[in-house]
């Protein structure tokens, strides 16, 4: 996922494009390859360009954009830590209440949105 400015610059705004054709779009419009200050600290994002290592070349994070991507995988992760800790209480629940839904599970559940 890009940012909304860097998108609108290589495709229209609902257009959908794989990452190669992002890419090759960018090196047309942009006169230049994406960027980590062209993806947006998301999610969707952690995963797929920490083992992408074109995008981590250097020149690619300015200390900026690297606080920035620490900071959101780090909520991130805190996030994470939330959910699974609210899915493990209302499992308890569950099992507490023979395998039922209860009200305790649904609070937890509840809680972690």
């Amino acid at each position: 996922m890009l940012h909304d400015g860097v998108w609108l610059q290589i495709a229209d705004e609902r257009e959908l494009l794989c990452e190669p054709c992002a890419r090759q779009r960018a090196k047309y419009h942009l006169g230049r390859d994406i960027t980590m200050a062209d993806l947006t600290p998301v999610e969707f994002n952690f995963a797929y360009h920490l083992w992408n290592r074109d995008y981590l070349a250097p020149g690619n994070m300015t200390p900026e954009i690297k606080a920035e991507w620490d900071a959101a995988i780090d909520k991130a992760e805190r996030d994470y830590s939330e959910r699974r800790a609210a899915a493990d209480h209302a499992d308890a629940a569950i099992a507490a209440n023979g395998g039922k839904w209860c009200d305790e599970a649904r609070a937890a559940l509840e809680h972690a949105d």
